[in-house]
């Protein structure tokens, strides 16, 4: 799968454009499947993201896997090989940023503390594509929205 054309969506390359976009977006199906996850937004959010991920347990970061049962797993790479790690759950709910319906995934309480309160939210751009928005419920972090793709993918291989 190839990167983003900032040609083709435009409003991709903004924070508040994107959210615009996400906005007028319909919620996902269903997530079940592997994606491959890609940066989008302001180039210094583009070059800051996958270093703040070093951070964090995600560091290596790849993309998400989920089951038709709505379980899901990030997906990183350590060691050359991709590996699951921090279960989240899927679900629909209201979102944060606008109240409309999307399909969510959410961390359980017992999470790494800096993934506590971080919910991804989820509307479908393409077929294959999804726009996702990783949100914030914690003081003085709401209403942050930074967004997101996730690239269906066939397998974790194609995240190698």
């Amino acid at each position: 799968m190839t990167k983003l054309d900032a040609n083709a969506e435009p409003a991709l390359s903004g924070i508040r454009s994107a959210q615009a976009l996400f906005a007028r977006l319909p919620p996902p199906a269903a997530l079940a499947g592997c994606w491959r996850a890609e940066f989008v937004g302001p180039g210094w959010l583009r070059r800051l993201a996958p270093l703040g991920m070093r951070l964090s347990p995600l560091y290596g970061w790849r993309g998400k896997r989920f089951d038709a049962e709505g379980q899901g797993l990030n997906l990183v790479l350590r060691g050359g090989r991709v590996r699951g790690l921090v279960p989240m759950r899927q679900q629909v709910r209201a979102s944060r940023l606008d109240g409309r319906p999307v399909l969510a995934s959410e961390y359980p309480a017992d999470a790494p503390l800096l993934l506590r309160g971080v919910a991804d939210e989820f509307r479908q751009l393409r077929s294959d594509c999804l726009l996702g928005l990783m949100t914030i419920d914690r003081p003085g972090l709401r209403g942050l929205a930074l967004p997101f793709l996730l690239h269906r993918v066939a397998d974790e291989a194609a995240l190698v």
